[in-house]
């Protein structure tokens, strides 16, 4: 009898030794990297319920796993998907439907652009995104004079490139209740003796433009829709949407549960009484397609339009120190009030008088709490006194290498050369955080990771003395800015960022070895093929 149950326990352990196990599927003959290490890891992925379940190789998984489909890549390489640590999703579909001025060199080459999108398309109002007085040949913020003669009775809104800025005509003006007499937004309306000139910052073009621009249901959800389609098609498979509104959120929520938004978004709510209450009451939201744990707040302007707030004027403009957006006493007693909560803080700062004050707010209601990964968007222009403020665990940076690419011809404009020294200073930064968030800031730059990436290597520069080594970050730094750092930053790194058992199957299929394609070339190329949850959306 003995013998018996002996030979029993020996033919169930030899059973249960071969026996496979049952998965959904097995991805097959692949480079794959995991971005844990720069190294290829394995060449077969076992999957169960969009999880990776094993990697190994070829035999290693087939003999181990079996699964009613298996993929073969055919000798692709397989990285961890892109997240934009920094993006406006909703935006990015919205200004895909206007009119895009952003290689416009004149204001008259604007008008025609306006014309003929009027012309095709008979709308109440005109609308553009992107113009830069950088690309005219005299570089001089425009006024409204020439629109007022070419649109006399329809309200036209033309955005700046950064975001913060818009020229519009004397009739978006008067509907919006803007007049020689305002004094509601202060400065925020460029005057000249008194009238104004048609340039507007911040809250002021965000008035104009909400009176102009009613997005419906309908055209807020195929905004998402398309935005979904540019960023699947560049492997982006994550944003972090840098401030959007209830409404929206809602929205995303929705979308999402009836299967028609893959992506996953990592919102940050602007900040507001409502919002707060809301969150405050409901809890963090952590959905596998929808993460929100904080907030988001703006302290200035940007640097092109220059309203970003510096400590000593601008050196073209002098006596000019840009605009603090928040009151100082209203920003101290928010953020007293979300560190008490368990809610993550993000704040836009850009010069390097607002980066100050919010990393001297941030240290002061967080020195005695931990991972409270609290962030600093863009983080443009610091001093020497600010980097030791960014320690990784309680304050995170979170940059745009492209905004150095396309800002370093008129940058030094702007600060001179002692203070550039201390701006775009990724290098330094990531030094003293440990980690760096990266993002395009989309739609202001192209969503493209890999130009990005390109950008961050700082290979498009001979680094001369404005730019110099510390302004740059390693090639695995900023994949791992793109990937894993990321998701840390959204309370996630058990769950995304890279290629590791246990996690989301997140990936992107590519023909080319990205660590061996030279950066110029390798901001041009785009996956093959992109899976979230180990579905394929592309």
């Amino acid at each position: 009898m003995r013998n018996r149950w002996l030979v029993l326990l020996l033919t169930f352990f030899k059973l249960s030794v071969h026996a496979q196990v049952k998965v959904d599927c097995i991805f097959y003959n692949a480079h794959i990297y995991s971005f844990e290490t720069m190294k290829e890891v394995a060449q077969a992925m076992a999957v169960k319920q969009g999880r990776i379940v094993a990697l190994g190789t070829n035999y290693q998984i087939k003999k181990q796993f079996k699964a009613p489909q298996t993929i073969d890549i055919k000798q692709n390489y397989m990285y961890p998907s892109w997240t934009d640590a920094h993006g406006h999703f909703t935006g990015l579909g919205i200004v895909a439907t206007q009119s895009n001025l952003s290689h416009a060199t004149s204001l008259q080459e604007i008008i025609e652009i306006c014309l003929k999108s009027y012309k095709n398309q008979q709308t109440a109002a005109i609308k553009g995104w992107g113009w830069n007085q950088e690309n005219f040949t005299n570089k001089f913020i425009p006024n409204n004079d020439l629109l007022n003669q070419q649109f006399p009775n329809i309200p036209v809104f033309l955005k700046r490139i950064d975001g913060h800025a818009a020229l519009v005509n004397q009739a978006a003006l008067s509907l919006a209740g803007i007049s020689d007499t305002c004094s509601v937004f202060g400065n925020l309306i460029e005057k000249v003796n008194g009238k104004p000139t048609g340039i507007l910052f911040d809250a002021a073009a965000d008035t104009v433009e909400n009176y102009l621009s009613q997005y419906s249901t309908a055209s807020q959800i195929a905004a998402m829709l398309k935005a979904q389609s540019i960023c699947l098609d560049y492997g982006i498979t994550m944003v972090h949407d840098a401030g959007i509104d209830l409404t929206k959120l809602h929205l995303i929520d929705s979308l999402q549960n009836v299967g028609k938004l893959h992506m996953r978004i990592n919102a940050m709510l602007y900040l507001t009484d409502t919002a707060f209450t809301f969150l405050n009451n409901r809890g963090a939201i952590c959905k596998s397609k929808l993460h929100v744990h904080g907030f988001k707040m703006v302290v200035d302007g940007a640097l092109g339009s220059r309203g970003a707030c510096l400590k000593h004027p601008y050196t073209d403009k002098p006596n000019w120190f840009g605009t603090f957006l928040q009151s100082p006493l209203q920003f101290e007693r928010w953020i007293q009030k979300v560190a008490l909560s368990p809610f993550q803080l993000s704040t836009h700062a850009i010069g390097d008088s607002a980066n100050a004050f919010v990393m001297t707010q941030y240290a002061a209601v967080l020195a005695e709490k931990k991972q409270r990964r609290w962030r600093i968007e863009h983080a443009q222009v610091l001093d020497s006194n600010l980097f030791h403020f960014l320690n990784g665990e309680n304050i995170l940076p979170s940059v745009q290498p492209i905004h150095a690419y396309n800002d370093k011809n008129w940058a030094i404009e702007r600060l001179g050369l002692n203070r550039l020294q201390y701006a775009y200073a990724y290098g330094s930064m990531l030094k003293h955080a440990g980690k760096i968030l990266i993002g395009t800031d989309f739609p202001i730059e192209s969503p493209n990771p890999l130009k990005n990436y390109w950008a961050a290597l700082g290979t498009y520069t001979n680094k001369s003395s404005a730019f110099d080594s510390i302004h740059y970050i390693q090639s695995q730094q900023t994949f791992l800015g793109m990937t894993q750092w990321p998701a840390y930053a959204a309370f996630s790194e058990n769950e995304l960022g890279s290629l590791t058992i246990g996690k989301w199957a997140d990936f992107n299929i590519y023909k080319e070895n990205l660590l061996q394609v030279e950066a110029p070339q390798l901001s041009e190329l785009k996956p093959i093929a992109v899976y979230i949850g180990a579905v394929k959306v592309k």
